[in-house]
């Protein structure tokens, strides 16, 4: 598949510590943009758990930058204050994409009930993903939205939705 040239692009992407969210970072980073790994995980260059720490190693080892930070989609003030790192360290923002998920199994199950299946969705699990799914896709969007609109030359905001919802 050809790929636009996104040499000078960054590229702020939610839940990229690993699954699809790692490999739209990997394949942004080999067409040129430089990305923000966004995790909800602690984050200390010595203590990164080993998924977050591979994605930065392995997006740095095609020769962009590469900044992990800790946030959590859920929280206004929390993604508000992360938007200046990536502004400090890499300039501005292009992209967004908004990837990040609970990403339940299909077969979760609590002793033998299945968890999943609608009769036996709790509430607090329903608040949970409508929480991160679209709430957070809100927030992150009119935050890296307003900013990106700011400076006149706009940006992207992609949208990821679960297969799990077919």
């Amino acid at each position: 598949m050809d790929f636009p040239d996104l040499t000078g692009q960054v590229a702020v992407i939610t839940g990229s510590s690993r699954g699809i969210g790692k490999n739209i970072a990997l394949r942004l980073a080999r067409a040129g943009a430089d990305i923000v790994v966004a995790a909800k995980s602690e984050l200390s260059r010595d203590s990164l758990p080993g998924s977050i720490h591979e994605t930065v190693s392995e997006i740095e080892a095609l020769g962009r930058q590469a900044l992990a930070v800790r946030t959590n989609v859920r929280d206004a003030d929390l993604l508000q204050s992360l938007v200046h790192g990536p502004l400090e360290r890499l300039g501005r923002i292009d992209i967004l994409i908004n990837n990040a998920a609970i990403n339940p199994s299909v077969s979760s199950l609590s002793g033998t009930v299945r968890t999943t299946r609608l009769e036996n969705f709790s509430l607090d699990r329903w608040n949970l993903e409508v929480n991160v799914g679209l709430t957070g896709a809100f927030l992150c969007s009119k935050i890296f939205g307003t900013l990106m609109a700011s400076d006149g030359k706009g940006g992207v905001i992609l949208n990821i939705a679960s297969d799990l919802s077919v």
